[in-house]
């Protein structure tokens, strides 16, 4: 299997993942990567801003990580969004990631 370069940044207190965010899918789930390496993410959401609590949701079952330790730091009206995952290295969401996806 291709090893993946998602696009990670480390940040202060943990990690930061771009995602785009495809809206109006029949269900939730991960689409795969863009040529740059952000994740694809389909909502069942109507719109790319009552997508985020969902996208949060989504992130922190699939993930298994608690919903309280995200937050979308950059892109909460837009569907090119930067998560923050407080407490998490870049390797930590990178396996987590790889084992979902």
């Amino acid at each position: 299997m291709k090893k993946r370069a998602f696009n990670f940044t480390d940040g202060k207190t943990g990690a930061c993942l771009a995602i785009y965010v495809i809206v109006r899918a029949a269900n939730d789930h991960f689409a795969g990567t863009t040529e740059d390496n952000v994740v694809k993410i389909r909502l069942a959401s109507p719109t790319v801003t009552a997508a985020n609590s969902a996208l949060l949701s989504f992130l922190s079952q699939q993930l298994n990580i608690d919903a309280a330790q995200l937050e979308i730091v950059a892109g909460k009206n837009k569907a090119h969004k930067l998560v923050s995952f407080e407490g998490y290295s870049t390797s930590d969401l990178e396996k987590r990631l790889l084992a979902v996806m």
